[in-house]
Order: C-alpha cells, then structure tokens, then sequence
C-alpha cells in the first residue's frame, strides 16, 4: 500500500472516530485500486486470446484456400463445353 499522504503525527491527534474514518476510506481506495488493476490484467487476458483466436481463424482460412486451390484449382480453371445435340 503506497504511504498516507496524511501526515501521521496530525492524523493521531484527530479523535479515534475520524481516524477510523481515514483507515476505512484508505482501505476502500486500496480495494478500488486492486479491482481495476485485476479488471485491468483480465482485459488483457481476454483481448491477447482474441488476437491469438483471429490469428488461427486467418490461418485456418488460409489453409482452406490453399487446399481448395489445390484440389480444385486445375479443373476450375478449365472450361469444359459439352454438346448434348
């Protein structure tokens, strides 16, 4: 936890209700900090598997193209007339 910007020795003079109050509002700022690194760290998560997702969809797209080509390149590209007299 980063240090009280609170000056210690004019915090301990301030009655022990308000005390509480800092501690409690320190430790909810705290909490606040550590919900939105994690939110933070999981939004990376999330969007580094997508990029690795979209990677693998363009990859496998590719080896559709490549194996469509392959098995049907050489037919498709010739045009066979057939005259049914």
């Amino acid at each position: 936890m980063p240090p009280s910007p609170i000056d210690p020795a004019r915090l301990a003079a301030l009655p022990a209700d308000v005390r509480a109050l800092f501690r409690a509002q320190e430790a909810m700022i705290e909490a606040e900090r550590r919900r939105a690194d994690d939110e933070c760290s999981a939004r990376l998560h999330v969007e580094s598997e997508l990029a690795a997702s979209k990677e693998s969809v363009e990859r496998l797209e590719l080896l559709v193209k490549e194996y469509e080509r392959a098995r049907f390149g050489k037919r498709s590209e010739k045009l066979t007339i057939t005259h049914n007299f």
